[in-house]
C-alpha cells in the first residue's frame, strides 16, 4: 500500500494538478477492487508467529539465508487476501522492534501510479462500507 495514500481531501478538479485521466484509472481501481483486498487494506490478518511441536502455523515459512550464516526469512501469507511478507532475523531477534518488511503484492492490489492523489483513506471506507452496505440490504429484503 502506497505511504503517501492521503488521509484529507483528493486533489479537486480545479486544482491546475488535477488530471482526469488518473482520476478516471483510480476511480476504476477502487471499484474493481476484489472484496478481499478491499477488507484487508490496512488491516491484514497475518497468522501469530509461535512454534508448536517445532512446526510453524500455516502462512509461516522460516527458511535459512544460506549467504548469511544463522540468518533465516520469515515469510508470513494473510489468511485473507494472500499477501505475503518477509523479513529476515536471527533465531535471537524474531521479534526485533524495528523490523523492516518486504511486501509480495499480487496484481491489482497497488494503486494504479499517481492514484494515491486521488483516493483517500476515507475513500476506501466509504468503498467498504458501501459494499457491505448492500449486502446488509440485501439481507434485509430476504428476510
Amino acid at each position: 500500500m502506497p505511504a503517501n495514500l492521503a488521509l484529507a481531501e483528493p486533489i479537486s478538479r480545479n486544482d491546475p494538478a488535477y488530471d482526469a485521466d488518473i482520476a478516471r484509472e483510480a476511480e476504476a481501481w477502487l471499484a474493481g477492487l476484489p472484496d478481499d483486498y478491499l477488507a484487508c487494506y490496512r488491516s491484514h490478518n497475518f497468522p501469530k508467529l509461535k512454534a508448536r511441536n517445532g512446526r510453524f502455523p500455516k502462512g509461516i515459512t522460516a527458511r535459512p539465508i544460506p549467504e548469511v550464516v544463522g540468518h533465516f526469512q520469515i515469510t508470513q501469507r494473510c489468511r485473507d487476501c494472500g499477501i505475503r511478507r518477509s523479513y529476515s532475523c536471527t533465531a535471537s531477534d524474531v521479534f526485533g522492534s524495528d523490523r523492516h518488511y518486504e511486501y509480495d503484492w499480487p496484481n491489482g492490489y497497488n494503486m494504479p501510479k499517481g492514484a494515491a492523489a486521488y483516493i483517500t483513506w476515507s475513500s476506501i471506507q466509504a468503498e467498504r462500507n458501501r459494499r457491505f452496505g448492500e449486502a446488509l440490504i440485501g439481507l434485509a429484503v430476504a428476510a
